[in-house]
């Protein structure tokens, strides 16, 4: 599988470990303050609508 090319290269290599560690860090909260999985549903969403959102950003500016 390739790997969009704005993930290995420039900005968005920092903007993919920013995501990543941004994730870790959510699902650390949940497993730390037994979160409500329903709560925990919709912000993944709101997480997966951002990452959307930003890649076709990124698929239409070039």
């Amino acid at each position: 599988m390739k790997v969009p090319s704005f993930m290995s290269t420039g900005p968005g290599k920092s903007i993919s470990y920013a995501l990543l560690i941004a994730l870790v860090v959510f699902l650390g909260v949940i497993y730390e303050y037994g979160m409500d999985w329903n709560d925990a549903r919709v912000l993944l969403l709101g997480i997966a609508a951002f990452l959307m959102t930003s890649f076709l950003i990124k698929l239409f500016t070039h």
